[in-house]
Parts: structure tokens; sequence; C-alpha cells
């Protein structure tokens, strides 16, 4: 297989990639057309410059594929520190919610006691 069937292929590839990721058959046929002029622009370039060119592809290609990688991996992060902000507030808040009811019922507790004791003594003062 040579390098040429090897573009055409990848050019396939493409295309279907397009398809199925929803762009127009116009925004399909302009983005095959520039790859089909790529693939044509190639097949005239000399060995040292077929060498360069790849490298620079390559190089774009990993660079991309870099920068996805750390921005999924940045959206990751940030995700997960959501999650783990979020669990501590709630549970911040379920500490501080029944500590509040706990003191309410340490003084109402304590109230009603004070009152049994004015209950009891104004009785014996009777």
């Amino acid at each position: 297989m040579s390098e040429a069937d090897v573009l055409k292929d990848l050019l396939k590839g493409f295309q279907k990639i397009g398809e199925s990721a929803g762009l127009s058959e116009g925004e399909n046929n302009a983005a095959s057309g520039l790859l089909d002029q790529l693939i044509n622009g190639y097949g005239e370039l000399n060995k040292e410059e077929k060498a360069k060119f790849l490298q620079s592809a390559q190089e774009q290609v990993i660079g991309h594929f870099q920068g996805a990688i750390t921005s999924h991996m940045t959206q990751a992060y940030y995700m997960k520190f959501g999650i783990v902000a979020f669990s501590v507030i709630v549970i911040l808040f379920l500490f501080v919610f029944f500590g509040y009811k706990l003191i309410k019922s340490i003084k109402d507790k304590e109230k009603k006691k004070e009152e049994k004791k004015k209950q009891k003594q104004s009785k014996k003062k009777k």
C-alpha cells in the first residue's frame, strides 16, 4: 500500500468522522477538499520535504492531543474538587444543624427543670 493510498484512506476516515460528528454536507465537503489538496500536494514533495512535513504534522497532532488531554485532566480535577468541597459543606451543615438541635434540646430540658422547681417551691409555700 502506497503513501497515497494510506492518505486517501485517512481522508475517507475523516469524512466518516465528520458525518458522525454532525457536520453539514457542505462543511464535510470543504474539509474533504482541503485534505484532498493536502494529499495531492504531499505526493509532489521530495523525500526531505515529506519528512519535514510529516514531522511538523506529527508535532501539531501530538500538541493538539496533549492540549486536549491536559484540558480534560484539568476539568476532571475541578470536578473532583467540587465534589469534595460540596461533601465537606454538607457535612459541616449537618454538624451545625445537629449541634444547634442538641443545644436547643439541652436548654429546653434545663428550662423545664427550672419550671418544675418553681412549681414545687410555689406548692411548698402554699
